[in-house]
């Protein structure tokens, strides 16, 4: 049995977004050591002892993951004043972007990554 499926690479994919071509957007799945960093940005306890999800800033993480887009430097400064290329930005700067589109688009690109991370999930334990 071969276990290097187990294994994170690092390698960029291609996002499957409805409505653009695959390949428009990039991005770079995290692995077990960053998605378990991230919990601690994106979880809290509450007040009963419950644990609660800050969807935002999970959305601002998986996002920030995005290593590529359709976007010229040129639109960005359009629609969001940056004259910087996709690749320069940092994390706030990609989210004020992500935070300009149309909800419908938002949701596409959340859903791909969505659907990414549980086909990877899927493969693991097959």
């Amino acid at each position: 049995m071969n276990y290097e499926n187990d294994f994170e690479t690092g390698e960029i994919v291609d996002l499957d977004v409805a409505g653009y071509k695959k390949g428009d957007f990039k991005y770079k799945p995290q692995n077990a050591g960053e998605e378990n960093d991230w919990l601690q940005e994106y979880m809290s306890i509450g007040p009963k002892g419950e644990m609660i999800s800050d969807l935002k800033k999970l959305n601002q993480l998986k996002l920030n993951n995005v290593v590529e887009v359709p976007y010229s430097k040129e639109l960005i400064k359009k629609m969001v004043g940056l004259d910087k290329e996709w690749k320069d930005l940092s994390m706030n700067e990609k989210w004020r972007v992500f935070g300009k589109l149309k909800s419908k688009t938002f949701d596409k690109i959340l859903t791909s990554i969505n659907k990414l991370d549980n086909v990877q999930e899927l493969k693991k334990k097959e």
